[in-house]
């Protein structure tokens, strides 16, 4: 209700424009949605959902009135920006990696590697990891908080291509190789996730406001 409240006011402080066509347009647009054609099954729909007709009527305006205010409050350049600040959440990095239980190890395969050494040969000799190992030491793609910071971190700095290393991981010792760094598109469902997101923080902060 706090938040229904803060939305219609929001709308007034903004004079946005409530047309009655459209809120009937977009209602009909819902039930279309839901499959709803008769208005026999929109009363049994509704009955399955433990509501009345009006309620589920008076939960879409809201939505709507929703659906406004998000378009006036946040512009395009706030989810570039967004986008911009964040973009380590968007990114991917592909890895692969070596793990032996000894430091001298780990160390000695560091030096064949820095020398000219095959990764794809040692990785399939050497590593402990089998499952990576018959893959050439490949593990996959992992976006942040996916794996170890350290590694996430060094390997943004490296590159593509580089060795990277060398890291004690819980009781085995790990080098990696950045296979590929994906920093991720604005696409248009990226833009509308963000979009959401954004007004529903806003929205938060503005009720927080009220009940203050």
């Amino acid at each position: 209700l706090i938040e229904d409240k803060v939305v219609a006011r929001k709308i007034n402080q903004l004079k946005i424009k409530l047309n009655a066509n459209e809120i009937r347009t977009y209602i009909d647009q819902k039930k279309i949605e839901q499959g709803i054609l008769e208005p026999l099954e929109m009363q049994k729909y509704c009955r399955w959902l433990g509501i009345s007709v009006g309620q589920w009527e008076s939960y879409i305006i809201s939505a709507y009135h929703k659906a406004l205010l998000k378009e006036c409050v946040i512009k395009e350049k706030n989810i570039e920006n967004y986008f911009s600040q964040h973009k380590d959440l968007y990114t991917t990095i592909s890895l692969s990696r070596i793990v032996k239980r000894e430091k001298q190890e780990i160390d000695e395969l560091w030096s064949q590697l820095k020398s000219g050494g095959n990764f794809l040969t040692i990785a399939r000799e050497s590593s402990i990891e089998a499952n990576s190992g018959m893959l050439g030491g490949y593990i996959g793609g992992f976006k942040k908080g996916m794996i170890n910071s350290l590694v996430w971190d060094k390997g943004l700095e490296a590159g593509e291509g580089q060795l990277i290393g060398v890291f004690q991981e819980k009781s085995f010792w790990t080098l990696y190789r950045v296979e590929s760094i994906n920093y991720g598109e604005l696409t248009h469902e990226l833009k509308v996730n963000i979009k959401e997101r954004l007004f529903n923080d806003w929205l938060k902060s503005e009720v927080v406001k009220v009940r203050v």
